[in-house]
């Protein structure tokens, strides 16, 4: 079994005191949260072990009286009461939920990961998953958790919005904010099932956000991408171009001999960066040049004209 460094995963010194630690483990969870950094659930989960043990001052205790000879505990069957009692004590408690990094600051520091799956490390010495926090234990004075799915739209998505809807015959609101993605979810903490007593606590309600694609854009990450017809003679001449972006047409200066398949690269007008105020991604548009399929006699001749005048300029060169 692998001896857990805590201190290392959350970079701090052993002698570091509760709020070094606490802003160590708030910015870490910041960029490894999975909402934030997809692929990334392994490391906040060593994140939030390491601060089920350090965030809370019982915990850490015990973890220091381990040191060099932690293995001499670990096959003692009973170990495992090393850690009874000390649930009065608890430090902050990690609860996976979706969330926007902002929300960390008003949240106290409290983590975003359920607690299961911690290393075997953590439960030979801390207790089961099943044992690691009051939290996760559902008993029969909490209502049952519930799941709901949103369907927006890409124009709502990107301006961010608000709906209503209904669960067991209560309207809850949903704020969704500018930039959200395909797939989002948002927890809202005691708006779940009903608690089954008086003293009891209702469950929490888990709503997963669908965004319908929008046939104009193709979405990757912040980033945007689009493709726009332009005439053969603006693209020989050069001239203005209307843009259709989410946010409305813009217009910009295409230069003379811009090639069929060029693209064009519109910085912040792509999606909003979900949680953050005034930054967006990038707006990519490939120019698709449009040939002419019929010509006037007299459009026919120009264009011979101007073949002729091409070939007469190679001539020239060579």
């Amino acid at each position: 079994m692998e001896y857990k460094d805590y201190y290392k995963i959350l970079g701090v010194d052993r002698k570091a005191d509760a709020d070094e630690i606490r802003a160590a483990y708030r910015k870490l969870a910041r960029k490894y949260h999975p909402d934030v950094n997809p692929g990334a659930e392994d490391k906040f989960k060593e994140i939030s072990e390491a601060w089920e043990v350090l965030g809370n001052p019982e915990n850490r205790k015990k973890y220091d009286q381990l040191g060099a000879n932690w293995k001499n505990y670990q096959d003692i069957p009973h170990w495992r009461d090393f850690y009874a009692g000390s649930s009065g004590g608890r430090g902050e408690r990690a609860s996976y939920r979706s969330v926007n990094p902002d929300d960390f600051a008003q949240d106290g520091g409290r983590g975003f990961f359920d607690g299961f799956g911690f290393s075997d490390f953590f439960k030979t010495f801390f207790g089961k998953d099943d044992e690691i926090s009051n939290a996760n234990v559902y008993d029969a004075t909490r209502g049952k958790d519930l799941q709901a799915n949103l369907s927006i739209s890409f124009e709502e998505a990107y301006k961010g919005t608000t709906k209503n809807i209904t669960v067991q015959d209560k309207t809850v609101k949903v704020p969704i904010k500018p930039g959200i993605r395909d797939g989002h979810r948002l927890r809202f903490a005691g708006k779940g099932g009903k608690a089954p007593t008086s003293s009891g606590t209702p469950g929490d309600l888990l709503v997963v956000v669908h965004v319908r694609p929008d046939p104009r854009f193709e979405r990757d990450g912040n980033d945007l991408y689009t493709e726009q017809t332009v005439d053969v003679f603006t693209a020989v001449l050069g001239g203005e171009l209307r843009v259709e972006t989410p946010g409305g047409a813009v217009k910009m200066k295409l230069a003379p001999g811009t090639q069929n398949g060029s693209t064009l690269r519109l910085r912040a007008k792509g999606m909003p960066v979900y949680g953050k105020t005034g930054e967006a991604g990038n707006l990519f548009v490939k120019l698709n040049v449009q040939i002419p399929t019929e010509l006037t006699p007299q459009q026919r001749e120009m264009w011979e004209y101007l073949r002729g005048m091409s070939v007469k300029k190679e001539e020239i060169k060579t």
